[in-house]
Parts: structure tokens; C-alpha cells; sequence
């Protein structure tokens, strides 16, 4: 077989391999409130000083999983300088050391989705 046979080969490889791990809780996040358990990470953005990530929480309550983030947050250090409950969304907006933080709980029709912020 020829080397750029095999290049292609592995390139494929580790594309596929790579697309099935799927995307993961950014460091900057995870290492502030780590992730929910029975969720996965759907989406994450890094762009300048502002990291986000997207999850989705199976078998949960937005009520259960907004507590579980709000806990975490606290325990980190992060000060809640407001928080919003609307029957269908959760908000908090957090800030540490001149750091700011927003996390975000939805329920549509029983589908709980988080979005967890942190810019510099």
C-alpha cells in the first residue's frame, strides 16, 4: 500500500473516531462546575475571552438540574448577582474575580438543555 493510501486511511480513521467521541466540557468550564451527570455536552464555543458549552440532560428536572449548577457555582466561589425563574427557564448570572458567568436551564416539552458561560 502506498503512504498516502494509509494517510488517507488513518485520516479517515481518526475523523470517525473523533466525530463519535463528540465534544466535551470545556476545561475553563469543567474545572469551575463540573458536568451534570446523565448529560452530554451537544455544543461548545470558544471565541476571545468567552467559553461556552451546550449540554443536554437526560431523565431530569429543571428544577434538579438548575439546584445541582447553582450548588456547584457556590461551591466554586461564584457570587449570583441575579437569578430568573420562568416556568420554563431557569437563569443565573454569576461573577468571580472579575470573571462573568451565566447558566441557563430550559425545559421544552421535558427536554432539559443547559447553557453554562464564562467570560474574562
Amino acid at each position: 500500500m502506498s503512504n498516502k493510501i494509509i494517510f488517507v486511511i488513518l485520516t479517515i480513521f481518526v475523523s470517525f473516531s473523533i466525530a463519535l467521541a463528540g465534544p466535551t466540557l470545556p476545561n475553563e468550564i469543567d474545572s469551575e462546575f463540573t458536568q451534570y451527570p446523565v448529560s452530554t455536552v451537544i455544543h461548545t464555543i470558544e471565541s476571545g475571552e468567552m467559553v461556552q458549552a451546550i449540554l443536554f440532560c437526560e431523565n431530569s428536572s429543571i428544577e434538579n438540574v438548575f439546584d445541582y449548577y447553582k450548588k456547584k457555582a457556590s461551591q466554586a466561589g461564584w457570587d449570583v448577582t441575579m437569578e430568573v425563574k420562568n416556568p420554563d427557564t431557569y437563569q443565573l448570572m454569576i461573577e468571580k474575580n472579575g470573571r462573568d458567568g451565566m447558566i441557563a436551564v430550559a425545559d421544552e416539552n421535558g427536554e432539559i438543555s443547559v447553557v453554562l458561560s464564562i467570560s474574562e
